[in-house]
């Protein structure tokens, strides 16, 4: 027969393991990736750049409700946005 601690630390291996696969199926399901082109903003740039950003849903139980973009620093200006998917709509503000 296993001692009380041997069965504790068993009880607590596959506590573990258990959260661990859980968490990892949930992160798999609420998942995304995304990029930004051009990757590289020069300083004392005065015409301004045009970002595109690529939002991928990656995830298996639901699709992208929303994007949030927000600039990096004070010293970015927003001006507008746009474009946006078909089917979505486009806000900005002087932050986002």
């Amino acid at each position: 027969m296993s001692s009380p601690r041997n069965r504790l630390l068993i009880a607590m291996s596959t506590l573990t393991i258990f959260l661990l696969l859980t968490s990892l199926a949930f992160a798999a399901a609420f998942d995304a990736t995304a990029s930004v082109e051009p990757t590289a903003q020069y300083l004392n740039d005065t015409t301004g750049v045009v970002f595109t950003f690529t939002i991928e849903n990656t995830g298996t139980s639901a699709s992208i409700g929303a994007v949030e973009i927000e600039r990096p620093s004070a010293s970015w200006k927003v001006i507008e946005c746009p474009l946006a998917p078909v089917g979505w709509r486009s806000q900005d503000s002087s932050t986002k």
